[in-house]
């Protein structure tokens, strides 16, 4: 499903989450110095029935609870109008991660989409 929601054709599978935070972290301590970061589970609320004062940075509508999301946050030290994109390299990820991709040569993404909802049901 979350290959549809995104529009995407791939995804990173982290295996070593505190080896990637360190790397994420490292990473973004270069172009975002001064930024405070924060990790945290996506908590998922009700809309109609909020808890007093949400944390707006991970709060996120019910409706998207099967994502399980866990999130990082840079904050910049002083308010911005405005923020520049940022782009990373973390260098190889293959020790921590796995990239798993729908891009088959001849066969279409609806049909890799198919292929995996039917084997998701089957298990």
């Amino acid at each position: 499903r979350l290959f549809d929601d995104f529009s995407a054709d791939s995804c990173l599978i982290i295996k070593n989450l505190n080896e990637f935070e360190i790397r994420l972290r490292a990473a973004m301590s270069i172009s975002f110095p001064n930024a405070i970061c924060g990790v945290g589970r996506v908590d998922y609320c009700d809309p109609y029935f909020l808890k007093k004062d949400p944390d707006v940075f991970f709060t996120k509508h019910f409706r998207y609870q099967y994502q399980n999301e866990l999130r990082f946050i840079w904050v910049p030290e002083t308010p911005q109008q405005t923020l520049r994109p940022i782009f990373l390299e973390l260098g190889c990820l293959a020790d921590i991660c796995e990239l798993i991709t729908l891009n088959v040569e001849g066969v279409g993404r609806e049909r890799i989409m198919e292929g995996m909802y039917r084997e998701f049901e089957t298990r």
